[in-house]
Order: C-alpha cells, then structure tokens, then sequence
C-alpha cells in the first residue's frame, strides 16, 4: 500500500494540499485516509482530473479537534493520470498532518 503525506502543517490556508498521490494508472483503488490535528477543520478529498486542473469528485470531511486519529477508506475507480489530494477547505490556526494511503 502506498503511502503520501506532506507532513505536519502549521495553520496551514485554505486549500493548503495535506496529501497528494500524483498521477495515478486506470484502476479501482482502495483508498484510506489518516488525519491528525489539534484544531477542528474541515477537510476535503479530491479526485483530480487528468490535467489537474479541476476536481471530478470531491467530499468534504469533518475532523474533530484534540488529536483525533480519523481512519476512513473508500474504494474508487480512477481514470488513466487522475490523482487523489487531501486540502483544506478553510484556514486552520492549528497543526494537522493528513496521509493518503492506497492500493490497487
């Protein structure tokens, strides 16, 4: 299983890339996402489009504060150099590191 992060991040803005797998070959993938912060925020998981240029998919997840560990997977179909990103939808005054994991 692959794994990406950009580590932890200090109040990072909105739209900040907390993860980032680049592009992806075509397949259906079991994707897991791991999120750590000491402030509540909002999170969002994005499908890019092949040229990274637009989101395909995306959803919006809550992340409570006081160092709570968020495991969730999903399984999604991509298609041939679509990639998948953590952002964050709005400013945070607080740290946060979220991972990407996946496997085909």
């Amino acid at each position: 299983m692959a794994w990406e992060t950009e580590g932890v991040q200090a109040s990072p803005g909105a739209g900040a890339v907390l993860a980032d797998t680049g592009r992806l070959p075509p397949g259906h993938y079991t994707v897991a996402l791991l999120v750590w912060t000491d402030a509540g925020t909002d999170i969002v998981l994005q499908l890019r489009n092949a040229a990274n240029a637009a989101n395909r998919l995306s959803q919006v997840v809550g992340v409570r504060a006081t160092h709570l560990w968020l495991p969730i997977e999903y399984q999604i179909a991509v298609q041939a150099n679509e990639r998948l990103r953590l952002v964050m939808r709005a400013a945070l005054v607080g740290e946060i590191q979220a991972s990407l994991f996946w496997s085909p």
